[in-house]
């Protein structure tokens, strides 16, 4: 970093032509730092996400009702080492009951036994409603999941003191997932796909993904049922009422009338 900051203030070599204030040395180190460095540095948030969205009730009854499913899926998936890596000092037949880097990107990618669509990718849709020719169906959704999401997500779902800064051997804790950590990567790549659509909530995009990852729905789907306009149905036998002066004859006359109307064809 100090080799960088004095090579930047190089007035021959360094940013040469910049027409800011020079910034003598050694100031420029700090200037560096504070000005270049920490605003583009990637800082940990995976405490951040335990505290707030993994606190949710909303996001826990989700993980609940889905963890039977889940954890059928895991130990089947697990089970599959066509996609693990082995350890360099385990035996070729070795397998690891928890669920491996390699073989996660591999599922996220490519669609397969394990699931059955995309998990990763861009998708758009436009909103739907139950009212025709409504002006808010042109609203598009646009939003995406890369393959480096998946990564950090993976890699932020493990205990911060499995993060080491040691070589990975492929089934030690720094490449694999247990069971809890997997339900906690599912729920920060439901947070990180469907972020762009406003309308969607925490507890609504960590149940998308899942449903993404078991076939339920697909991510069309999820985005068009949280996004759907709904319309209140007049039900004219249980909510129509006698007006002031008339009698229930008069309402039943109407009643014959309203089932007679066709308006289906009435839009704004």
């Amino acid at each position: 970093l100090v080799r960088i900051a004095f090579q930047r203030a190089n007035p021959t070599f360094g940013n040469f032509g910049d027409r800011k204030s020079v910034k003598h040395l050694p100031g420029c180190l700090r200037t560096m730092i504070v000005d270049e460095i920490i605003p583009r540095a990637r800082k940990d948030t995976s405490t951040v996400f335990r505290e707030t969205v993994m606190a949710e009730m909303s996001v826990l009854k989700v993980l609940d009702d889905y963890r039977p499913k889940l954890e059928a899926w895991f130990k089947e998936t697990t089970a599959d080492d066509t996609k693990q890596t082995t350890a360099m000092n385990e035996a070729v037949n070795d397998t690891s009951d928890k669920l491996q880097m390699a073989q996660w990107l591999s599922i996220c990618a490519d669609p397969g036994p394990h699931c059955e669509q995309d998990l990763v990718g861009i998708w758009e849709c436009y909103r739907e409603s139950d009212i025709t020719g409504d002006p808010r169906c042109k609203t598009l959704y646009k939003w995406r999941l890369s393959l480096a999401q998946v990564k950090m997500a993976f890699m932020d779902s493990q205990p911060p003191d499995s993060l080491a800064a040691t070589q990975s051997t492929g089934a030690d804790a720094m490449a694999v997932l247990d069971f809890e950590e997997f339900l906690e990567c599912c729920a920060r790549l439901g947070i990180d796909k469907y972020r762009a659509v406003k309308e969607v909530s925490p507890a609504e995009a960590v149940k998308g993904f899942i449903q993404n990852l078991l076939n339920e729905a697909s991510a069309d789907q999820v985005v068009i049922k949280a996004t759907y306009i709904h319309a209140d149905r007049y039900k004219a036998d249980d909510e129509t009422k006698a007006l002031k002066g008339e009698s229930q004859k008069d309402v039943e006359k109407w009643l014959a009338c309203w089932e007679k109307m066709e308006i289906m064809d009435v839009h704004l």
